[in-house]
């Protein structure tokens, strides 16, 4: 909508005058709010996940346009486009103080709307300031990822004593950085020859970077690990339909059409394109789920007995939550449970969190008694110093000379 304000155009993008100059105008609350972005895929073979912003948009289109190539020649032909991204909504909302982070019990990921902004940060922090030079996350030294993890702790409002905050931030870095590394090796093989590669480069990592990462993708140790990624990642029967957006974001979205793990299962396996479940072995799981849920009686509740019974068909798999992906903390299995060392350090650790716990009440009763002991210090400060203006006032008033009146 486009109207007209004092001789000048106001429109969506600000404030435009007749001659022609525009007026940056100021932004509103509401372009401040998150803006979830839906991305659903039925493909099969979808790559790392590189993030679910218009940041890493804009990383996959810069890929497919530098890797396209003429057939005529060996270097990559730059077709037109928008340009780099930048990080204009976490800007936006920066300004305002740190962002908050909403991680539940029992996971190690954000759920809340500011997922995206979270996402596309840490994309580009990776980008800007990690050293391209390693072939993985796990191979970064320690100095290098504690520079990371403060860039990204500096943007969010993140309670580092607990285990769950650390673990989303050095999770979601290790994804970036490894997604980041794809695309590079991608822009690699786009090239024709290793030759072209060198001599080609890439406008994301400075040229002595690119021209190491060359030199590692051409050896033979990367390329015997690259084929033996690519052949168990063929013996893959489970794939599933939500795209880059994370299970504990796709689980608090579709909360009231998917109220359990059962039908859950359901929503993120289903392909609409297909018009039923994207591989064999899910249908066979879910159906399997419902043959226990059709046997079980229920004496309680229901999605509780769903739940149970979704981690019954899936079964355990050591540090990874089966079905639920990366972001929820896994639960021990039960020859774990019945391990009688595992349950004393359970009960130690309980009692040590409650302990600490009730420290932290105790430190923050302190500091808010603290604080009014203060304010109450000020204000009998500022009425003495009244006090004492008074007085000296008064007493140069009775030691006046009768010349002076």
């Amino acid at each position: 909508m486009v109207r007209w304000v004092r001789g000048r155009w106001r429109g969506p993008g600000g404030i435009h005058r007749a001659g022609g100059i525009r007026v940056q105008q100021r932004p509103l609350l509401s372009d401040i709010q998150d803006r979830e972005h839906e991305v659903h895929s039925d493909d099969s073979t979808q790559p790392p996940n590189v993030g679910g912003d218009e940041t890493v948009e804009a990383i996959g289109n810069e890929a497919e346009r530098v890797v396209s190539t003429e057939h005529n020649g060996d270097l990559p032909t730059r077709k037109r486009g928008r340009g780099p991204a930048k990080d204009t909504l976490f800007e936006r909302v920066r300004k305002f103080g740190k962002i908050p982070l909403n991680i539940k019990e029992g996971q190690r990921g954000p759920s809340c709307e500011n997922y995206n902004i979270f996402s596309g940060r840490v994309t580009s922090i990776v980008r800007l300031h990690a050293n391209m030079r390693y072939a993985s996350w796990k191979q970064v030294s320690k100095e290098e990822k504690e520079e990371l993890i403060d860039r990204v702790r500096a943007d969010f409002i993140l309670d580092w004593t607990q285990s769950s905050h650390r673990e989303c931030v050095i999770n979601a870095l290790h994804r970036k950085y490894n997604a980041f590394h794809y695309l590079l090796r991608k822009q690699y093989l786009g090239y024709s020859s290793h030759e072209a590669a060198l001599s080609g480069g890439t406008t994301w990592v400075e040229k002595p970077v690119w021209e190491y990462l060359c030199g590692l993708w051409s050896g033979e140790p990367f390329k015997k690990m690259s084929q033996r990624n690519s052949t168990n990642r063929k013996k893959q029967r489970i794939n599933h339909t939500s795209g880059r957006k994370p299970f504990v974001r796709v689980m608090e979205e579709t909360n009231e059409q998917a109220p359990n793990l059962v039908a859950f299962y359901k929503e993120v396996h289903w392909s609409k394109k297909k018009g039923g479940f994207i591989t064999n072995t899910a249908e066979q799981n879910y159906n399997l789920m419902l043959e226990r849920l059709n046997e079980t009686e229920l004496d309680g509740n229901m999605d509780e007995t769903a739940n149970a019974v979704f981690k019954e068909v899936l079964g355990y798999r050591p540090g990874y939550a089966t079905g639920l992906g990366h972001s929820v903390i896994p639960e021990p299995s039960p020859s774990l449970l019945n391990n009688r060392d595992y349950q004393r350090v359970v009960e130690e650790n309980e009692k040590n969190k409650n302990e600490a716990n009730l420290y932290k009440n105790q430190l923050e009763a302190l500091r808010s008694d603290l604080l009014e002991f203060k304010n109450q210090f000020k204000d009998y400060e500022k009425v003495m110093n009244t006090r004492m203006s008074r007085y000296e006032s008064r007493r140069e008033s009775q030691h006046e000379t009768p010349i002076d009146a």
